[in-house]
Order: C-alpha cells, then sequence, then structure tokens
C-alpha cells in the first residue's frame, strides 16, 4: 500500500530552509506568493527525488508552482519508482 503525500509532510520538507508554514488555504497559492523563491523550488524538487523516490519534474514551475501541484505531482509519481531515462536535477 502507498502512503499518501500530505500537506504536513510539505511543511516538514520547505520548513528546512525557510519559517514558511502552509495552511491547506494556502494551497492552491503560488510558492512566490508564499514567499519561496526559485531556488527553494529546485531544492524542493531535489528533496522529494531524495526523500520519495519520485522523478524529476520537467518543469519544476509549472509541475510544482504551489503546494497543490506538489502534493498532487508526488501522489501521483508514490509507488512508481524512477523510471529509466529520468533525469535527476543537477545544480550548478
Amino acid at each position: 500500500m502507498t502512503e499518501e503525500f500530505t500537506l504536513d509532510q510539505l511543511n516538514r520538507i520547505v520548513g528546512e530552509d525557510s519559517d514558511v508554514l502552509i495552511s491547506p488555504e494556502q494551497a492552491g497559492a503560488a510558492f512566490a506568493d508564499l514567499g519561496l523563491d526559485s531556488l527553494a523550488l529546485v531544492e524542493l524538487a531535489e528533496r522529494l527525488v531524495d526523500e520519495y523516490d519520485v522523478p524529476a519534474p520537467e518543469d519544476v514551475y509549472r509541475d510544482l508552482g504551489t503546494p497543490e501541484l506538489v502534493l498532487d505531482y508526488v501522489n501521483r509519481h508514490l509507488g512508481k519508482g524512477r523510471q529509466a531515462g529520468d533525469e535527476e536535477f543537477a545544480c550548478t
């Protein structure tokens, strides 16, 4: 059985590098409007790859631009594991 990725889990990851705490009412807001910049989104995506074994999104801003999109993205990919050809994020 696959565990569901929740807003609490997202808050744990986001909160490691910021003071942002996302409420359920804010789940549809853009991360930029919540005080998280593009670097924070890339770091979030890297942690999701590492911690939840989901594939790296092709377009982090489109696929992970709001908390709601992150929850949907991770929950769609939970249990599937990494597929051949999935690319990892590389920080430069």
